[in-house]
């Protein structure tokens, strides 16, 4: 019982967007749809419509059913309020290697600071970092970690609707976007990460007024050019670390091999390289400087080429490591 009640709460907190479960929070209040619509700063006709969508998500009649059935699911308790798809990061499609030197220092300047931007060229891991320390940081924040992608942006004025849709905050059109969107964070413990925000520089002001409006939230930014913010405290991404860990010799391998051996096992499953072979892959990664994704690009080109070709093909020929990817720099 205890176990299908767990499943329910699951589905119902990932279905209901923040302002359903605000709405909510008011019913269970006694408020009526004209003080919501006071206190939310929304038309009643609006409030109207959200009550009759949570009545329909939490397959109830009316609004007495819904607050029963609400604080059946635990959706009314302190420690719950504030968590309705409080975690918005995508999956990851490979397996995290290595920069744990990397990822303690970001939560340590992360700790201290509300706004973080993590610079570096294309390529280097940015965004694989931010997202990383996003997933450790995701139970340090009451209401939440949203992962907002700017790179599909190709205006500042898309910003704020960018960070909306993140965090599933429906956005009225009588009413100034911005607005809204800053009176909804003023009260909310969070972290967004504003990823690739190099194109968008223009529209940094939107990140001074989150800060001024928002005192607990908190923004991880990832850029190849700094925010150029007061606030603004920097970490530079360099290549991944390529010094022989302290480890048996059998285990000695450093995070850009690591990522080199996974990479390859792409193209040749079951991937293993011998004594020899480790050389020529320290070799490639020293020759990119240990960038992420020129590691892995490199290592796909073992589908038809053996590791010495690789390095000789490097020396005299640097577009090896292009790419057709979608959805690489």
């Amino acid at each position: 019982m205890s176990h299908g009640l767990h499943q329910d709460q699951e589905i119902a907190v990932e279905q209901l967007t923040w302002r359903e479960q605000e709405v909510l929070l008011l019913l269970a209040e006694r408020s009526t749809n004209r003080e919501i619509a006071e206190q939310l700063h929304l038309a009643e006709t609006t409030v109207k419509d959200y009550v009759s969508k949570i009545l329909s998500k939490l397959y109830v009649k009316n609004r007495r059913q819904a607050v029963t059935r609400a604080a059946a699911l635990g959706l009314l308790d302190d420690q719950t309020r504030g968590q309705v798809s409080a975690i918005n990061l995508p999956s990851e499609a490979t397996p995290f290697v290595g920069r744990e030197r990397e990822l303690d220092e970001i939560r340590q300047l992360l700790a201290g600071s509300r706004l973080l931007t993590l610079i570096g060229p294309g390529g280097i891991g940015k965004s694989r970092l931010a997202l990383k320390v996003a997933q450790q940081a995701s139970g340090e924040y009451a209401h939440g970690v949203f992962f907002v992608p700017l790179a599909p942006l190709n205006s500042k004025d898309r910003i704020v609707q960018a960070i909306a849709e993140a965090m599933k905050l429906p956005l009225m059109v009588q009413e100034d976007p911005q607005t809204q969107l800053l009176r909804f964070l003023q009260n909310k413990n969070l972290l967004l990460v504003m990823d690739n925000f190099e194109h968008l520089l223009e529209g940094v002001q939107i990140i001074s007024d989150i800060l001024a409006r928002a005192p607990e939230v908190t923004i991880l930014a990832t850029s190849r050019e700094k925010l150029n913010l007061v606030s603004e405290i920097l970490f530079i991404v360099g290549g991944m670390q390529m010094a022989a860990p302290a480890r048996p010799p059998e285990q000695a391998r450093n995070d850009a091999s690591l990522l080199f051996i996974q990479s390859a096992g792409k193209v040749q499953p079951g991937f293993e390289p011998d004594g020899e072979e480790m050389t020529d892959i320290e070799t490639i990664c020293e020759m990119v400087a240990g960038t992420p994704l020129a590691i892995e690009l490199a290592a796909a080109w073992l589908l038809i080429l053996t590791l010495p070709e690789i390095v000789k093909e490097l020396e005299n020929n640097p577009d090896l490591l292009s790419t057709e990817a979608h959805d690489a720099p």
